[in-house]
């Protein structure tokens, strides 16, 4: 038994004597880095509606907003064509006594500008009921070969109204509008 043992032994040691050693030549490590950058198309500034105070009133009321509904758009892509969409969505409106009530918020004529006041484009009128889903406020397509472009769009208090239904119940309430910014990709 001990003799096939030491064959064995003296036959893998020969067998490892044969195989070539394997070395290790060379290695080298080099950096991997990723940047992460802030979003290039963004929502600067937004400015609500506002529509103040009002009594009960036992019909549908239609109100005139007090403030503009503003939005700025900052786009710093690279790209020489660059589009994009808004999208505007109104929540049912709350107060903190766990009441609410639709509504039906339109917004009139309004314009999209280069904050240089150039006109772009203009803002049809939208019948926006609240609980619906997003509806396009604008889309836009630029050709701008600025670095950065900023644009605002603005629908004047004056062409802002709010329906509400009758004989809501008194307290202060309060909706939340969602303002999307949608980067559009260019068709080739």
């Amino acid at each position: 038994m001990r003799i096939k043992h030491f064959l064995l032994t003296l036959l893998l040691g020969a067998t490892c004597l044969l195989l070539p050693l394997v070395t290790e030549a060379a290695s080298e490590s080099t950096p991997i880095q990723v940047e992460i950058k802030a979003n290039n198309l963004r929502l600067g500034k937004i400015q609500a509606p506002a529509f103040g105070e009002h009594s009960i009133s036992k019909k549908y009321k239609q109100y005139q907003a007090t403030k503009d509904l503003l939005i700025q758009i900052v786009d710093e892509r690279k790209t020489p064509k660059k589009s994009w969409q808004i999208y505007y969505q109104l929540s049912d409106f709350y107060n903190q006594g766990a009441n609410s009530f639709a509504a039906e918020l339109t917004l009139g004529k309004g314009t999209l500008q280069s904050l240089t006041k150039e006109q772009l484009a203009t803002i049809h009128p939208l019948h926006i009921k609240t609980g619906a889903t997003k509806t396009s406020l604008v889309a836009f397509n630029s050709t701008s070969k600025k670095a950065t472009t900023r644009y605002e769009i603005t629908i004047p208090k004056k062409a802002i109204y709010l329906t509400i239904p009758a004989n809501i119940k008194a307290g202060t309430y309060q909706a939340t509008q969602t303002i999307t910014l949608q980067d559009v990709p260019q068709q080739k």
